[in-house]
């Protein structure tokens, strides 16, 4: 606050002490001058500090959403960068196209499409993946039914797994049994904690890869 406002209202004060007047038997402008002091004081003067940690607060949480995502653009661009292609081996049947197969040390996706022709009817058949370690030990087997497919109409579909250090796939199309719907729904069961529904979220992804990399 000015200074000449400090000793007003210190005279003031002074003159309550010293004559011991009553708040009451202040004169109004000598009123009007302490309401005003204490006014500035709260509003302005201390008002004006808690703007500028206010000011301060708000330019930290813009530097934390900021870091935020600078990490999180860098997490994805070192996440695929980590995803390496994997190669099917064997014939891959016909009216099955495979556009994608990648796979991380911890997780992987195989994207494709079917299509069934008059010459290769893909109805109530099943398409069978197996993927593979780099030890060429199975690391896990999946079914995917193909039904309600139209004539020349490409159908995508995607397997996404969790798994270590796969190297490469195998896919086959099989025909619809009941000793093959037994085995779909025991492999189901066994690999469930393998193959999933979507993709691992990236967190978790870099999570996994940490934990491979140091466990």
């Amino acid at each position: 606050p000015p200074f000449f406002l400090i000793c007003i209202v210190y005279k003031l004060e002074l003159k309550n002490s010293t004559q011991n007047t009553q708040k009451n038997e202040f004169l109004p402008v000598e009123k009007f001058v302490i309401i005003w002091y204490n006014l500035y004081v709260n509003y302005f003067y201390l008002g004006r500090n808690y703007m500028d940690r206010l000011k301060t607060f708000r330019k930290y949480i813009i530097w934390l959403i900021a870091f935020f995502i600078f990490s999180t653009l860098i997490s994805y661009i070192g996440l695929n960068a980590r995803y390496k292609n994997i190669e099917a081996t064997g014939e891959v049947p016909g009216g099955v196209k495979i556009n994608l197969a990648q796979a991380t040390s911890v997780n992987g996706r195989i994207f494709g499409e079917v299509m069934s022709t008059e010459g290769n009817e893909l109805n109530d058949k099943y398409l069978k993946v197996n993927i593979f370690s780099k030890n060429d030990n199975l690391a896990g087997t999946k079914y995917l039914k193909l039904d309600n497919l139209n004539l020349n109409d490409p159908r995508k579909f995607a397997v996404y797994f969790s798994a270590e250090n796969i190297k490469y796939f195998t896919i086959d199309v099989l025909d619809y049994s009941e000793q093959l719907k037994d085995e779909e729904i025991r492999v189901r069961d066994l690999y469930k904690k393998i193959f999933l529904d979507e993709d691992l979220k990236t967190a978790m992804i870099i999570t996994l890869i940490l934990y491979a990399m140091f466990a």
